[in-house]
């Protein structure tokens, strides 16, 4: 498992005395209309080792919580292998997923709106804990302003790490390592 920190972010809320720092996860899961994310899925962290464009993991963040995701060389050109559906309205839930390792459907919660207020989310077996670890590195680079999710008891199993202003950074489960390239 890699090591991730988890550093406060400044947002403008009426609950919070002026001056207070609070984390708020829709500075944290990027997803904008038209945001766009790329990884590498091939496991290879070694910086040395430059990634093969042509199998890139492209995403795009379409709307209403669907990303897709494409692999190739350019968006344009590339194939659609899936998505993924959050529902971003109170927090950061996974609703669906089908992707080539994989596809699952049900509430998979990731954080709650204020994830510092109660870092710990569960739905039946399912929990993800918010943990406070030093940085997250990812192939592009290292993110010191990050929320990262220990996340047990269904499919996804592993971490989630969400950059503050960027999405996420970092997945790792059993299945799948994704590591931003840019």
């Amino acid at each position: 498992m890699f090591l991730g920190m988890m550093l406060w972010g400044c947002t403008n809320s009426e609950e919070a005395p002026q001056g207070t720092f609070v984390v708020d996860i829709s500075d944290y899961h990027g997803m904008y209309e038209g945001a766009t994310w790329v990884y590498r899925d091939d496991g290879i962290v070694d910086l040395d080792d430059l990634p093969d464009e042509d199998q890139l993991l492209r995403a795009m963040h379409m709307g209403d919580g669907v990303v897709e995701f494409r692999r190739g060389r350019r968006w344009a050109d590339s194939q659609s292998i899936g998505e993924m559906v959050w529902d971003i309205d109170n927090g950061l839930t996974l609703l669906s997923w089908d992707l080539p390792f994989g596809q699952g459907e049900g509430e998979y919660p990731i954080s709650n709106l204020l994830p510092e207020d109660e870092p710990d989310v569960t739905n039946g077996e399912w929990t993800c804990v918010n943990t406070m670890t030093e940085a997250v590195e990812t192939w592009y680079g290292t993110f010191d302003n990050v929320l990262l999710f220990e996340c047990d008891g269904g499919p996804l199993a592993g971490e989630f790490a969400f950059g503050k202003n960027f999405g996420l950074v970092h997945l790792q489960t059993a299945d799948v390592l994704w590591s931003m390239v840019f």
